[in-house]
């Protein structure tokens, strides 16, 4: 009886982890398309909206637990690989 409770808490916190990390995700996301929203409608965008957005993603990384150290090293290539073509679909979209 005690393996089963103790396992049944260690799932229970391994899903918990996993809902916060995907209602990170959807937040970021939800930012993410605001920012893009914003610096295509306008080239200099006001303080005030620019700070508005940035506190939301504040908080939604605030919120969200940490990523374990062997994930991130893990998908380092793979978030750098995603990172570099973002930014050049940037330089295309902004030239």
């Amino acid at each position: 009886k005690i393996i089963v409770v103790f396992l049944a808490f260690v799932i229970a916190d391994e899903l918990s982890t996993a809902f916060a990390w995907r209602e990170a995700t959807q937040r970021c996301e939800a930012v993410d398309r605001r920012l893009e929203k914003i610096l295509a409608e306008a080239s200099e965008p006001s303080q005030e909206v620019v700070l508005a957005i940035f506190s939301d993603y504040a908080v939604a990384t605030a919120a969200a637990p940490p990523i374990p150290k062997h994930i991130y090293e893990a998908q380092w290539d793979h978030l750098s690989e995603l990172w570099n073509n973002r930014m050049a679909a940037r330089q295309k979209t902004s030239t």
